[in-house]
């Protein structure tokens, strides 16, 4: 497990993420609702030392809804940690030029499953919808790379792997 991860209910990670990411969405579902990060003075702010245990050192920290299978806590904290890897690092044209070489019909499908996922937060633009492929793309060859093709059947493995690394 992530040494910045920190492992709460499902529910206090849906109440980081419509804080710290400004999400309004009604009832309970929040897409994204698995593993977050956010600023450690922010999850020690929104929750209390029941709620989370005592906070890792790191900041900001890694946050995943608890479930009974550590496997899927390992994934779900291996997913986030690529989300606060790549924080910042990519803009708008970084994002157009790999959208341009993977190709405008696999991006729409990407966008589509990730929609269909529940994994992408409402609004979310080129780079954020970027940004959660490159996760789940990682993710899935770690951890399942078998699915990679049902999931993502247009997109071309070698030059997904080009465009990540």
């Amino acid at each position: 497990m992530d040494p910045a991860a920190c492992v709460v209910a499902p529910r206090v990670v849906r109440r980081i993420l419509r804080a710290t990411r400004n999400v309004r969405v009604a009832g309970m579902h929040v897409p994204h609702g698995r593993c977050c990060w956010a600023p450690r003075a922010s999850v020690a702010s929104l929750t209390t030392e029941k709620e989370r245990g005592e906070l890792p050192a790191h900041d900001p920290v890694i946050v995943v809804a608890d479930n009974d299978d550590p496997n899927e806590l390992r994934r779900a904290a291996f997913h986030a940690r690529v989300h606060l890897d790549l924080d910042g690092k990519l803009d708008a044209a970084a994002v157009r030029a790999r959208v341009d070489a993977i190709g405008q019909t696999a991006m729409d499908e990407i966008r589509a499953v990730l929609r269909e996922d529940a994994a992408l937060l409402p609004g979310a633009d080129e780079v954020e919808t970027w940004v959660e492929f490159v996760a789940t793309y990682v993710e899935l060859a770690e951890f399942e790379p078998e699915a990679l093709a049902e999931s993502f059947p247009s997109v071309d493995r070698a030059t997904a792997v080009a465009l990540i690394a």
